[in-house]
């Protein structure tokens, strides 16, 4: 953007790949005219730096490769409406530097434009469905053009081509099977290479490129197909790194295969982020226990992103699949991974912190109106394709687009229902405060043991909220209820019943005491009188320490053990 025959900032080249990238940011989604010309005019850049040192140069590959995702965002997904861009040839061009020729005193500066030109070509027709194009950036047709491709760039024109088609894209083996070229068809699963050779290099890196493409298109969706077969991949890879490197040809080689298992293990965290799915985790864990020279930095870059991806927000977030939500996810797992903490020739490391972008959050908590507090309790998700999902909350959701109900079936609640699809104002509340309210019902408030739950629900005066403890003053005749103080009597029939006392499960100290009853009198398991034998030494114990008797009374347990004394006589 500097006026012609002006000298470069003073600025660092890190800081001018930023602004690039800030520049895209910004008019994104604007297909600003302008901007867009500057962006594909620094891809294409062929003027030659003098006197600079390679490792110091302004327009390398990590700077034209920001220019190539800049140019992306301000058309994404706009692939087949370029409005004002048509007579820029802005497709044309990029394709004559994705997979065209070069010419031989250029090639080692538009070497590093390919890159950068395969990215902007895969987030502007992002998602369009374009076929012809899709054939294009596609790899080679034949093995020996295999030969003039750098590896790298199969696995990006791999995932370009996808993210094009995106909804051909199936979670199954034999899709990557099929979407391999026929001369690796044979060995698609992995388990038949035995030793490292360099002329797999494009292989391996056409299956990551499937794995990723798969992992950007079921983000956040906790497929489990999508999971099995990522992890499939995952493991060969892990196994295929560890075989020996004896010569330099295999060391080459493992480069590029740690490379691809990378990418793997952050497809896999991608499809199941936020769930912390044990499955991935054992991978990631394996992966994290490395300790071995030949390890790089970026490799335990990925696989602690891969980890924090895998439990995103505490569970609480996951990943979109929106076009700005996937551009940022491959801008943050870019698969080409720095070799030390200061590299950032390819791609700079700042930009791994894109993957915010596409985070959401869409973990459903039910929480009850009186306490606030969360409780679990199953609910029913009808999606808008008709299907239903049962599910417990607090859970992840799929996508709120794909949602068309949410529904609570809990008996002890009452039934609440949002629906996303005719009430707006639904789904406006639901995006800023993904809490659901429920309310007990009568027959379960203020107390939840079943008898006091069925005294209540008989009782017409609950009406007025003011039970009536005299109707059923007989009770306490009862030979069950001997013994039980005005304290007791006032927890089996609690005077408000709008209460909030013992809104749990678990019942009351009566319910317990007649549960222990009932075992010494009735039942002579040995695990459950070996649980009286521990109740009573706690109360051994309380009585040497002299503490106060918090649930059950002191002669309560007295008159367990004096039970417990007779029926073993008898």
């Amino acid at each position: 953007m500097l006026p012609p025959g002006a000298a470069e900032l003073n600025l660092s080249p890190l800081t001018q790949t930023g602004g690039i990238m800030g520049i895209g940011l910004l008019y994104c989604n604007t297909q600003h005219r302008r901007m867009s010309e500057i962006m594909l005019s620094e891809i294409e850049n062929v003027d030659c730096e003098d006197d600079v040192h390679p490792l110091e140069s302004v327009r390398d590959e990590g700077y034209r490769l920001a220019a190539g995702f800049a140019l992306g965002y301000i058309n994404l997904g706009r692939g087949q409406d370029l409005k004002g861009l048509h007579d820029t040839r802005v497709v044309d061009r990029l394709l004559a530097l994705a997979i065209g020729t070069k010419k031989v005193r250029l090639v080692h500066i538009l070497d590093k434009a390919t890159a950068a030109a395969v990215i902007s070509v895969a987030l502007i027709f992002m998602k369009t469905h374009d076929a012809a194009l899709a054939r294009k950036i596609d790899i080679p047709d034949t093995v020996h053009q295999y030969d003039y491709v750098r590896p790298d760039i199969f696995l990006l024109r791999t995932v370009t081509r996808h993210l094009i088609m995106w909804d051909e894209i199936r979670p199954r083996s034999t899709w990557i099977r099929e979407k391999l070229p026929l001369s690796y068809q044979h060995k698609a699963i992995l388990t038949t290479i035995r030793a490292l050779n360099s002329e797999e290099l494009p292989f391996f890196n056409i299956i990551a490129g499937l794995c990723l493409s798969i992992g950007l298109r079921f983000a956040g969706t906790g497929s489990f197909d999508a999971r099995n077969v990522l992890c499939h991949y995952l493991d060969q890879f892990i196994r295929i790194c560890r075989l020996p490197a004896t010569n330099y040809d295999r060391k080459l080689t493992r480069i590029t295969t740690r490379n691809c298992q990378d990418a793997v293990a952050l497809s896999a965290a991608c499809v199941m982020a936020g769930t912390g799915d044990l499955q991935v985790f054992r991978r990631l864990r394996s992966l994290h226990g490395r300790i071995d020279p030949d390890t790089p930095y970026g490799s335990h870059l990925a696989a602690h992103m891969a980890i924090g991806v895998l439990f995103l927000g505490g569970g609480t977030h996951t990943f979109g699949t929106s076009n700005l939500a996937v551009a940022s996810l491959l801008c943050a797992f870019y698969p080409l991974f720095p070799a030390t903490v200061l590299d950032n020739q390819s791609h700079l490391q700042a930009f791994r912190h894109f993957w915010a972008l596409a985070v959401e959050p869409r973990c459903v908590v039910v929480r009850d109106v009186d306490t606030h507090h969360p409780v679990s309790t199953p609910i029913l998700v009808k999606l808008r394709d008709g299907s239903e999902l049962a599910m417990s909350s607090p859970c992840l959701l799929p996508d709120l687009k794909a949602i068309e109900r949410i529904q609570t079936t809990d008996p002890e609640y009452w039934s609440v229902t949002l629906d996303l699809v005719a009430n707006s104002n639904h789904l406006l509340a639901f995006q800023r405060d993904q809490s659901i309210y429920v309310r007990r019902r009568a027959g379960y408030d203020s107390n939840t043991s079943v008898f006091s739950s069925t005294l209540r629900s008989l009782d017409d005066s609950q009406v007025s909220r003011q039970f009536s403890a005299q109707a059923f003053e007989w009770i306490f005749n009862l030979p069950v209820f001997d013994g039980c103080d005005p304290s007791e009597r006032s927890l089996v029939l609690q005077g408000d019943a709008g209460g909030n006392t013992h809104r749990d499960l678990r019942g009351t100290v009566i319910d317990d005491r007649l549960v222990l009853e009932k075992t010494c009198m009735d039942t002579w398991w040995a695990e459950k009188l070996w649980n009286l034998r521990l109740l009573f030494a706690w109360a051994d114990r309380l009585g040497v320490r002299g503490e106060e008797w918090a649930w059950l009374r002191e002669d309560m347990v007295k008159r367990l053990r004096a039970k417990l004394a007779v029926g073993l006589e008898q």
